[in-house]
C-alpha cells in the first residue's frame, strides 16, 4: 500500500530516460500529484492520521520530483536536439533557440508549469505552496475551519490526476511514450478505491471523487484502444504505398537497315 502507487512511476521514469523523449506524458499529472500530497502532508500536522497514509504521501512526492525532474531535463535536451537537427538540414534556419531567462513575476506565471529548469518548478512546489502549508499549522494553533478544507481539496486535486493524460491523448491523438504500469495502476487502484469506499461507508464526497477518477481511467483505456489501432492501420497503408514508377526516356528509333539483299537488287 505504501510503495506500489509511487513504483508504478518508476516505470514511466524509465520510459522516459530510456527513450529520451517525453512522447504524450503530460507533466500536468506530476504536478497535481505533487500539490496532492503536499496538501496531504500538511493536513497531517494538525489532524496527526496514519503513518502509513503519511509515508505513502512522501515516497509519492519524492518520485513525482524525480520524474518531474527527469522529464524537463529530457525536454530541453530534445528541444535542442531538434532545433541543432533543423539547422543542420537547413543552414540558414537560427539554430536551437536558447530559453530566456525570467525575470518578472509576470512572466514566470504567464509560462505556469512550461518553465525552462527544473528550479523554476521547486520554488513553485516548496516556496509558494509547500512552505505556507506546513508552516502555519506548526507555527500557530489553528483551528478545524483551516484545516479541515486541506483533506477536502487534496481529495478532489486526486480525483483530477488522470484528467491532463486524457486531455494530452484527445488533443495529439496519441498515446505514445505512456506507461502501460500506470495506467493499470490508475484503473486497478481507483476500482479498489471505489469497493473500499462502499464496504466501509465513507463519505458521499470520497465515493464521488473516486468514480471520477475511475470514469477518466475508462476513457484513456478507450484512447489507448483507439489510437493504438488508428495508428497501427496508419502504418500499414504508410507501408502499402508503392512509390511511382519514373518511366525510362524513351531511346530514339533507330533507323532501319536495308537488308543486302535488296541493295543488290537496286
Amino acid at each position: 500500500m505504501v510503495v506500489l502507487p509511487a513504483a508504478a512511476y518508476l516505470d514511466q521514469y524509465w520510459k522516459v530516460m530510456s527513450t529520451k523523449s517525453l512522447g504524450n506524458f503530460n507533466l500536468g499529472t506530476s504536478g497535481l500529484l505533487i500539490v496532492c500530497n503536499l496538501l496531504r502532508i500538511a493536513y497531517w500536522v494538525p489532524k496527526q492520521f496514519s503513518t502509513v497514509l503519511l509515508t505513502q504521501s512522501w515516497l509519492m512526492l519524492a518520485t513525482q520530483l524525480m520524474l518531474l525532474e527527469g522529464a524537463v531535463r529530457i525536454r530541453n535536451w530534445q528541444q535542442k536536439h531538434d532545433a541543432a537537427a533543423a539547422a543542420a538540414a537547413n543552414p540558414m534556419s537560427p539554430g536551437a533557440v536558447i530559453a530566456k531567462p525570467i525575470r518578472s513575476p509576470r512572466v514566470y506565471f504567464a509560462n505556469f508549469w512550461n518553465w525552462p529548469t527544473f528550479g523554476h518548478y521547486l520554488f513553485f512546489i516548496f516556496i509558494l505552496v509547500g512552505l505556507p502549508l506546513l508552516l502555519i499549522p506548526i507555527c500557530f494553533d489553528v483551528e478545524p475551519w483551516f484545516y479541515e478544507p486541506l483533506g477536502a481539496l487534496a481529495l478532489g486535486i486526486e480525483a483530477t490526476v488522470p484528467m491532463p493524460q486524457a486531455y494530452s491523448n484527445w488533443r495529439n491523438k496519441s498515446v505514445q511514450g505512456i506507461s502501460a504500469v500506470v495506467i493499470l495502476s490508475w484503473f486497478g487502484g481507483d476500482l479498489f478505491k471505489i469497493f473500499y469506499y462502499i464496504a466501509n461507508d465513507a463519505p458521499a464526497a470520497f465515493l464521488a471523487c473516486g468514480i471520477v477518477q475511475f470514469t477518466v481511467d475508462l476513457v484513456i483505456c478507450g484512447q489507448i484502444v483507439t489510437y493504438t489501432k488508428y495508428q497501427r492501420v496508419a502504418g500499414k497503408d504508410s507501408a502499402t504505398v508503392a512509390p511511382t514508377a519514373v518511366a525510362a526516356p524513351a531511346s530514339p528509333k533507330s533507323p532501319e537497315l536495308v537488308p543486302l539483299a535488296n541493295m543488290a537488287s537496286l
